[in-house]
């Protein structure tokens, strides 16, 4: 999880702003910044960090390892629900790929 960084007494705090956007029942995309904020003047630092996330159980795992604050993340479980309503399929082990009978024995 990401805490603010205090620079000092006489300095700035590094923050990171996050923003939601393309918020839907199957997905979200996450925007975070860091900013740089030092009594009356801000700037940001560094490019924005953007990455989407569909309302699937793996999507939902992701999300949850972003580092984002809780409120966010409760925010957005809140409105998806308890369900996922993106249903990816399984990924193939490597044995399936191989050609190899995985459900006979």
């Amino acid at each position: 999880m990401f805490k603010p960084l205090t620079l000092g007494a006489a300095r700035g705090v590094i923050d990171r702003q996050v923003s939601l956007d393309q918020f839907t029942a199957n997905g979200v995309s996450v925007k975070m910044q860091d900013v740089y904020a030092d009594g009356e003047i801000t700037r940001t630092m560094g490019e924005p960090h953007r990455e989407a996330f569909v309302n699937s159980a793996r999507g939902r795992a992701a999300l949850q390892n972003l580092g984002m604050p809780p409120s966010f993340i409760a925010a957005i479980f809140e409105a998806w629900g308890d369900t996922p309503t993106v249903f990816e399929p399984e990924l193939e082990t490597e044995e399936a790929e191989e050609g190899e009978d995985v459900g006979s024995d």
